[in-house]
């Protein structure tokens, strides 16, 4: 018989803390899988029965608990899965920014 998973209690900070993470991972992934699209914020808006106002929030991460229906109609509007938004993102590791190598001249 498989073991149970030891689950740490759910308070009010662990709360918070999922819950911004959710925030940041639909941030991050609306903007991205837009720009693929193509589509514009006030395109997405309309399609998904939002204000583009909200859109920009969500896409900036200051929208506080967007339902499951929001989640839902940008998935559906961008053709993905509502999990696809929701996913959480790896840590992108800075590009550093600076001159381009120079390369020898070919003999």
């Amino acid at each position: 018989m498989p073991r149970a998973r030891n689950l740490e209690p759910l308070t009010e900070r662990r709360l918070v803390q999922l819950l911004a993470r959710a925030a940041t991972s639909l941030a991050v992934n609306l903007r991205e899988r837009r720009e693929l699209s193509g589509s514009t914020q006030e395109a997405l808006a309309e399609r998904a029965g939002l204000s583009t106002i909200y859109l920009q929030a969500l896409e900036r991460g200051d929208a506080a608990n967007p339902s499951l229906r929001v989640v839902v109609s940008l998935a559906h509007a961008l053709g993905c899965e509502p999990g696809d938004l929701l996913a959480p993102r790896k840590a992108i590791k800075p590009r550093k920014v600076g001159r381009p190598r120079r390369t020898p001249p070919s003999p």
